[in-house]
């Protein structure tokens, strides 16, 4: 870390260290970066004590209405550090990482929160959430109610292949491959990733997709409103000759559910099995 860095970072920790001792003694400052792990903290409870979210957490509303502190993968270390935090809890992922070394320099908890994205692997997530902030009983609720909320709607396509659209790049659509949120979710469905076996998110061409044929897509509400709305998102040359064109099948979720596994992610699976 550069000298100049290092002085800011302290002017930016002074500045904010003016809460009275009492304060700062009895309130937990809680910085939350990352949609699912924003939504877990407040799921558990503990949202009174958060100050400050990323530019990704949308939801409960209350977590809508707090101070952002940037997008969760292009964080300030002397932004985040001018709002005090006691605690800084992100989603495995967030950076860059000079920025949240920076934070530990000045002796900052951070803590991240690892995204499997699976069923036992959110709830892993949820537990070491739960025990961070000393709300182990509620954090073993919780992971309860999900696990039981997956059963109900797990397996429900029966193997048809599914495409999930993550993004669109320069025109371009940027599926999901093996490994992905858009992966996990089609297979806890029950469906058959149509973009497997190629891993992670990729452009797909207009041959890929064709090749793929997918009988249904999963997409994101921001997106397809980008594109033009279900109609336009069907007649493009890439989807065009595809089986979905025909099935017009499209499971519409919340974007940030494709970021990580979080209390809603069962309503992303029920969503993708009810519109097979």
């Amino acid at each position: 870390m550069s000298i100049r860095l290092s002085r800011r970072l302290f002017l930016a920790a002074a500045g904010a260290a003016v809460l009275p001792v009492s304060a700062r003694a009895e309130a937990r400052r809680v910085i939350s970066v990352g949609a699912p792990v924003t939504e877990i903290v407040f799921a558990l409870g503990c949202g009174g004590e958060v100050v400050a979210v990323d530019t990704t957490s949308h939801f409960p509303d209350a977590a809508r209405d707090l101070p952002k502190v940037g997008y969760m993968r292009a964080l300030s270390a002397e932004g985040l550090a001018s709002l005090a935090p006691s605690l800084v809890l992100a989603e495995t992922g967030s950076g860059p990482k000079a920025a949240l070394d920076g934070l530990r320099a000045l002796g900052i908890r951070v803590v991240l929160a690892d995204e499997r994205p699976a069923a036992d692997g959110l709830a892993d997530k949820i537990a070491a959430i739960g025990r961070e902030l000393g709300r182990e009983a509620a954090a073993a609720r919780l992971a309860a109610d999900v696990a039981a909320r997956f059963a109900a709607v797990s397996d429900g396509l029966a193997g048809r292949p599914v495409l999930c659209l993550a993004h669109v790049l320069d025109g371009r659509l940027l599926a999901a491959g093996e490994g992905t949120v858009g992966d996990a979710l089609i297979r806890i469905a029950g469906g058959r990733n149509a973009f497997a076996p190629a891993a992670g998110h990729r452009l797909a061409s207009a041959e890929a997709l064709v090749a793929a044929a997918p009988e249904m897509l999963v997409v994101g509400a921001a997106m397809l409103e980008g594109l033009g709305g279900l109609d336009a998102l069907l007649a493009r040359p890439d989807l065009a000759l595809a089986p979905v064109a025909k099935t017009r099948r499209v499971a519409v979720i919340d974007d940030t559910l494709m970021i990580g596994f979080g209390p809603r992610t069962p309503d992303a699976v029920a969503a993708i099995v009810a519109a097979a």
